[in-house]
């Protein structure tokens, strides 16, 4: 197990690169063996004392950490995101698909931008692959005021854990290339969402996927620490599709800073805790897969196609998607105008930060 580092020497400034292997009681590195560079010798030095910075950490666990693709760009070790100087409020939606979050944010008058692989051109669009933007676009994407991510679920998901071996054995970090590849993707993420609410705090991200391993991911469990400790002060919560009327149950987790969002969800209000019959409608789930089965009674049965193929249940349910745009307004509603003359309040639904601009 092994962290790379960079650290400044308190007495000359020199530049020191090493490698951590000393942590606390709370993962943090404590301890860290490296030179810098005008000494030739490897020495230990206390984190503290030398100002040392993670740089590009391996997932934090007790096993070898594993490979990460190489094709993987990582945030620079001097990157700052200060928040885009905009009047309206901003956000960024992740690993987008159909950019649900993204227009129900837009319908309650946020500026978005949308990131996924296969998008049309346009405004605030970013047709590239996460894993290789570089900072210019990290910090026009993660300068705003919310944040939303949907990893790839492909390594997480129930159907493929067993082929990923992402299993108590591993920690959860899987043993395939593609497994590699979404641990690096999420650091990735995990670095960046580091910086972005180092430089603004008041930033709200939500981080959404299946209800499998995901949340058991070791980076996940270190996004739920504070952000004093290393991690970003997260919380996790479950909800189900079916709550907010979808036919499938499909169970799922957000991983959250939003305080709305938490206080909205706490004890599973939103969860559907039944395989068969729904909690909410009151009817049979859906499968997600499809299969044939027979219908009918007697000799007037016949065989039909049930289910639904899982690449159609993966774009969030409508409600929720506005249900989650609200929480998160909620929670930035110190920029509401309170000016009802305000031509800007009028025109996006009374949400604006140009609070200095704006007067009665």
């Amino acid at each position: 197990m092994a962290l790379t580092f960079v650290g400044t020497n308190p007495l000359t400034g020199d530049k020191s690169h090493g490698i951590v292997r000393d942590f606390d009681t709370n993962r943090r590195p404590q301890w860290v063996r490296g030179r810098f560079d005008n000494d030739a010798t490897w020495r230990w030095y206390d984190i503290e004392h030398c100002n040392i910075q993670i740089a590009y950490p391996d997932i934090l666990s007790p096993f070898v950490g594993p490979k990460i693709s190489k094709d993987i760009v990582m945030p620079s070790a001097a990157l700052r995101i200060p928040r885009v100087d905009s009047i309206d409020l901003t956000g960024s939606e992740l690993f987008c698909g159909s950019g649900r979050v993204a227009h129900a944010c837009e319908r309650n008058g946020m500026q978005m931008n949308r990131l996924d692989w296969l998008l049309k051109p346009g405004p605030n669009v970013f047709n590239d692959d996460f894993a290789v933007i570089n900072d210019a676009d990290i910090q026009c994407l993660f300068g705003v005021d919310y944040i939303h991510a949907s990893p790839d679920c492909r390594t997480y998901s129930q159907l493929t854990a067993s082929v990923n071996q992402r299993n108590m054995q591993t920690n959860f970090l899987g043993k395939t290339e593609d497994a590699f590849q979404a641990n690096a993707v999420l650091l990735k993420l995990f670095s960046c969402l580091q910086v972005a609410i180092r430089d603004n705090p008041k930033l709200i991200f939500t981080i959404e996927n299946p209800e499998a391993t995901f949340d058991l991911h070791p980076l996940v469990q270190r996004m739920c620490q504070p952000v004093k400790k290393g991690g970003i002060g997260a919380t996790i919560v479950r909800f189900s599709f079916c709550a907010f009327g979808e036919r499938v149950r499909k169970n799922s987790v957000l991983i959250t800073n939003s305080p709305t969002t938490i206080a909205a969800m706490q004890s599973d209000t939103f969860r559907c805790a039944r395989n068969v019959q729904c909690d909410f409608s009151k009817r049979p789930h859906e499968g997600v897969s499809k299969r044939s089965a027979l219908v009918g009674i007697a000799k007037h049965k016949k065989r039909v196609v049930v289910g639904h193929e899982t690449k159609d249940v993966t774009a969030f349910p409508l409600l929720f998607t506005e249900f989650l745009s609200n929480c998160v307004l909620q929670d930035l509603r110190p920029s509401r105008c309170t000016n009802a003359q305000c031509n800007f309040s009028l025109k996006h639904a009374g949400i604006c930060s140009h609070m200095h601009v704006c007067k009665k």
